[in-house]
């Protein structure tokens, strides 16, 4: 997808990170208890496909659960700012996009846990991360990482939002909303 934020060309593709900062409480809540002191990453998602498709572990639209939903449709009606990470050129080439978008695709309406995303990352007793099925956005997308061979499959999926937007597979930010 192409994008021209106030004047400025973006490039989206399959792989590339989107993160947001949310107005509503809970938002904020997550973007505390995870990222304190710099409290601004509250959810991420991923581009999984061509058509510009961002699947997210969120409640949306009433829906509990893993959804894929369009960039535009997010640009167009999430109440708050949004971030794109591209994927760098080494891992692009590592990407599997097709192992990616099926992992990602096969995980539609897997319950979402709101607990499990503030939690987690606090590294609360041991394995904390897998004491649920349950996904959270950054599990998530760290997962579809592993699935389309970016990550390797023993990266710890215990991350944060804002953890992952520092990993060395993206590149610097442009605020897109």
């Amino acid at each position: 997808m192409e994008l021209t934020i106030s004047g400025e060309h973006v490039s989206v593709q399959a792989g590339d990170l989107i993160a947001f900062q949310g107005e509503q409480l809970t938002s904020k809540v997550i973007a505390w208890a995870t990222d304190w002191p710099r409290c601004k990453i509250s959810h991420v998602a991923i581009v999984t496909d061509i058509d510009n498709n961002l699947a997210e572990a969120t409640t949306l639209n009433g829906e509990n659960g893993v959804a894929i939903v369009g960039l535009q449709y997010k640009l167009d009606t999430y109440p708050g700012h949004m971030w794109h990470y591209p994927l760098l050129a080494p891992a692009r080439k590592q990407l599997n996009i097709e192992a990616m978008g099926t992992f990602l695709w096969s995980e539609v309406s897997h319950p979402y846990s709101k607990l499990q995303a503030i939690l987690a990352p606090l590294r609360v007793g041991q394995d904390l991360h897998n004491w649920a099925d349950d996904w959270y956005c950054s599990k998530l997308v760290a997962e579809g990482l592993v699935a389309g061979g970016v990550l390797p499959v023993t990266f710890d999926v215990a991350i944060t939002p804002s953890q992952l937007t520092r990993l060395g597979c993206f590149g610097p930010s442009k605020q897109i909303k």
